[in-house]
């Protein structure tokens, strides 16, 4: 894909967040580890920083009052966020590229917290070394897989005229299902751990998550895998 193709050879980090949780709203915003840590998305961007292959790191959320605790907090810190359609992700995604014209994406939802840095950095020199289109890995546990794409080729997307509501709002599902693009699955490990769940998207999954930033104080940020999975081998009740 050609369309608009950037000249640099930044890698930007998008972060798809927003307020309104229909299972748990806020929770963006809720401290980890509970009671008085930092708030999800901002331990989420103190990871990404952690990824030499990363450039840039913006935020992209909906438009709306509700929305208006992130933005300030975010403001706060100095963070760049970009709002846009609720339902219309790719155009978020869009905006963001144009603002900081990237030639490599990085999809990254709020709900996912815990990043391997090593794992991330991987996956990014891949795709660029192969040319590819879409590049998603498979096999790490449950809310910690990773995406990739070229900013040209979502830029490409969105002038399609046969992309369909879903396809915009779930960015890269074309990427993957449509032939023309070159996509690539990478099994970025040995044996299947989707069975372990780290994704927050119900009370319960906040408490799990904010259990294991308890247990991960003082330990390198940059191995999220090596400890979720000793974590779910010393305390599989957890994970129930």
């Amino acid at each position: 894909m050609e369309v608009g193709l950037p000249v640099n050879n930044i890698t930007l980090a998008v972060i798809q967040a927003r307020m309104t949780s229909t299972r748990l709203p806020g929770k963006v915003l809720l401290p980890l580890p509970f009671p008085d840590g930092e708030p999800l998305i901002f331990n989420l961007i103190n990871k990404l920083k952690l990824c030499s292959q990363i450039d840039q790191i913006v935020v992209v959320t909906s438009t709306g009052e509700l929305q208006s605790p992130l933005i300030h907090f975010l403001n706060s810190k100095g963070i760049t966020s970009i709002q846009g359609d609720e339902l219309d992700v790719l155009s978020r995604f869009v905006r963001a590229i144009e603002q900081f014209n990237p030639t490599t994406v990085v999809r990254v939802t709020a709900d996912n917290p815990f990043i391997d840095i090593q794992k991330l950095s991987q996956t990014i020199l891949f795709h660029k070394a192969e040319n590819l289109d879409y590049t998603l890995t498979e096999f790490l546990p449950y809310g910690m897989n990773i995406e990739v794409a070229s900013a040209s080729s979502l830029l490409e997307l969105n002038k399609r005229e046969d992309i369909t509501i879903e396809e915009r709002e779930h960015v890269t599902m074309k990427l993957l299902k449509c032939s023309e693009y070159k996509s690539h699955i990478i099994k970025s490990n040995e044996i299947d751990l989707s069975h372990i769940r780290v994704t927050v998207d119900t009370p319960h999954d906040y408490m799990r998550a904010a259990l294991i930033h308890q247990l991960q104080i003082n330990k390198p940020l940059d191995e999220d895998l090596n400890f979720i999975t000793n974590t779910y081998n010393n305390y599989p009740y957890l994970f129930g």
